[in-house]
């Protein structure tokens, strides 16, 4: 008996440390990685503009000037001294309150001119306020709030801030925050980005589970009139139906902006999200699918955790109707993200929301 215990003690300090063997060589592998093919991380083609952060793990260069281009577009994109697209500390500074945007590429828009992007065109209209832009290219909500985070707090910004417009890009945020969702606002950047790649086949397991039951649903309904249908459904981003993906990552996304709610609570800012349609969801129609089911869940996140919201979508569909739009409506003919009639329509709504109130 006591040779069995012994023995079964000795296997499981034997599995311990396969086990820490095993997550240390993870570790050391997403390293090699991240140094050898940085295009396994978002935002890759970012990369040169970028220098050790902190507490971000990377920010971009202050004071930097850059072409950035590729075959849909030619642009040149300034950064101030704390690496944002906005005006300087000093001259924003001089402001009485400022304002914070947050968000992915569609906010930080490298696709544009530093004159063309939308928060640019906001800070021409509302000189007394400091517009500052803080968007993220290859980012999702967890990591805006740690963004938000080290600007309010560690960086401290502006002596007061008022207000925090929070883009969700309905395109991606989405699925962002379901591999987003392992990692809290506590837990630093550089160790995310180092098992971002283990978390992202975690999700294609998960996303490879889900197709296969949609299958296997839709092989039960072949009998029935509801086969086109299934098939459809099937051929669907899985955030634009409901299935076992999309009811992980609504509640993982429903986390985030409630964390951004609690962070914006505690320092007496003023907090509304913005929801950013993408060409597909314009191209589809309000009344479809790929539209309907995704903002009919994010309003539903808004108005049960009292969040105040600006559907952006709305008027943006209601512009490219009255207008007669060709597509890709509001982007480059080859690249999805706003052209500089995008941002100019972008800054025009914002302006339009801003003076009713918020």
């Amino acid at each position: 008996m006591p040779n069995s215990e012994m023995k079964k003690k000795s296997r499981i300090r034997y599995a311990l440390v396969v086990l820490c063997f095993n997550l240390t060589a993870i570790i050391v592998l997403c390293e090699l990685l991240l140094r050898v093919f940085p295009s396994f991380l978002p935002s890759s083609q970012n990369r040169p503009m970028m220098a050790p952060h902190p507490i971000l793990s990377d920010w971009f260069q202050s004071n930097l000037e850059v072409e950035y281009k590729n075959e849909c577009f030619d642009s040149f994109v300034q950064f101030n001294d704390f690496g944002s697209r906005s005006l300087g500390s000093a001259e924003l500074q001089k402001k009485p309150e400022a304002w914070l945007f947050v968000g992915d590429s569609f906010v930080q828009g490298l696709q544009v001119r530093n004159d063309d992007l939308f928060t640019s065109r906001i800070q021409n209209e509302i000189p007394e306020v400091a517009i500052i832009n803080l968007g993220r290219s290859g980012s999702g909500p967890w990591i805006y709030n740690l963004v938000l985070r080290n600007f309010i707090e560690e960086e401290k910004i502006h002596d007061h801030l008022k207000k925090i417009f929070y883009f969700i890009y309905m395109g991606n945020d989405i699925h962002d925050s379901l591999f987003e969702q392992a990692r809290t606002p506590s837990v630093s950047v550089k160790l995310y980005e180092k098992v971002k790649i283990v978390l992202y086949n975690f999700r294609l397991f998960h996303l490879a589970k889900a197709i296969l039951a949609a299958r296997t649903r839709a092989s039960a309904d072949q009998q029935t009139a509801q086969t086109d249908r299934s098939k459809e459904v099937r051929e669907l981003p899985f955030y634009a139906y409901s299935n076992e993906l999309s009811e992980r990552a609504y509640p993982n996304l429903r986390s985030a902006l409630q964390y951004a709610k609690s962070l914006a609570s505690q320092h007496h800012i003023e907090l509304s999200f913005v929801l950013i349609p993408s060409v597909e969801q314009l191209a589809s129609g309000k009344d479809g699918v790929l539209y309907q089911y995704p903002v009919s869940r994010l309003i539903e996140i808004m108005e049960d955790t009292e969040i105040p919201y600006y559907n952006l979508a709305e008027d943006m569909f209601s512009y490219k109707e009255s207008h007669q739009l060709p597509p890709p409506f509001f982007s480059f003919e080859c690249d999805e993200h706003f052209n500089e009639f995008g941002h100019q329509v972008f800054s025009d709504f914002m302006l339009e929301y801003i003076s009713t109130g918020q």
